[in-house]
This record gives C-alpha cells, sequence and structure tokens, in this order.
C-alpha cells in the first residue's frame, strides 16, 4: 500500500508523523448527497481546494477523508451530527443519505485524530483507493 498522493503538494508525511493503521474489522459512517457512493463524496477537503493551513495536524486532517467509527454508544450522536448537516444545508433542497461500511485490504489508513468528538477519525487514502474498496453495509435516507 502506497501514500504518494497524499504527500503532494505538501511538506508533511501525514503516514509517518502519525502513524494511522489498517482498520477492515471496525464499521465506519459517512454522509451522502445520494443513496449511491460517487467519487465526490469520497474527496477530503484538500480535494475539494480547502487548502493553505500551516500545522502538520490541520493539513492533515484536509489531506483525509473525515468518518465516524460507529459503535452502539455513539450511533445516536453521530445520527444527530448527519441531520444537522443535512438542516445546515437545506437551502440545496438536496437529500441526504447515511452510510455504514467496512474498508477493504489496502483501502488505506485510519488514524484516531480526536477532533470534534470521539468517534470522528480521519482516513487516508491509498494511491490505488477506488470507492470500489468499501464494503457497504447500508445506505438509508436522513
Amino acid at each position: 500500500m502506497t501514500f504518494n498522493k497524499i504527500r503532494e503538494d505538501v511538506n508533511v508525511d501525514c503516514i509517518k508523523e502519525f502513524k494511522p493503521k489498517e482498520n477492515t474489522e471496525d464499521i465506519f459512517t459517512r454522509a451522502l448527497k445520494s443513496n449511491k457512493i460517487t467519487d465526490d463524496d469520497l474527496k477530503s477537503l484538500w480535494e475539494l481546494g480547502r487548502k493553505g493551513y500551516n500545522s502538520k495536524k490541520e493539513i492533515c486532517q484536509r489531506k483525509g477523508l473525515s468518518v465516524d467509527k460507529l459503535s452502539n454508544i455513539n450511533i445516536d450522536e453521530i445520527e444527530k451530527k448527519y441531520k444537522r448537516i443535512k438542516q445546515f444545508k437545506t437551502k440545496s433542497r438536496r437529500c441526504y443519505f447515511y452510510c455504514k461500511f467496512r474498508f477493504m485490504k489496502n483501502a488505506g489508513k485510519v488514524w484516531d485524530s480526536l477532533v470534534i468528538r470521539d468517534s470522528h477519525k480521519t482516513f487516508f487514502k491509498s494511491d490505488s483507493f477506488t470507492k470500489e474498496n468499501l464494503i457497504v453495509l447500508e445506505i438509508r435516507l436522513l
């Protein structure tokens, strides 16, 4: 598994600096714009053009994809978060969906970035990552 793309445009090596780990066991979640995962749903803030941060941690948080690690304890908290996002973005009149998934082997690495809440994680996509590297367990309307 290689991570050359994540090193582009920056002077920090997020993989060496924060030592994320491959995780194919846990279930993760992410809000989607439709009932199917698209490439746009899997773009990091950096890939969406939100660049220009100076600290290593901020750069790496934006280089990675925000996901939530699901557990019985935090499922309500995560669903409330996605509903708040939906309310904030209702001007676009889009429906929002909630996706539960697992990462396949060699998809990338998960960093426990401890931002916002305990469930929040940062996923660093491997160079070969595609949406087919996700095992989708459920997609439902919020």
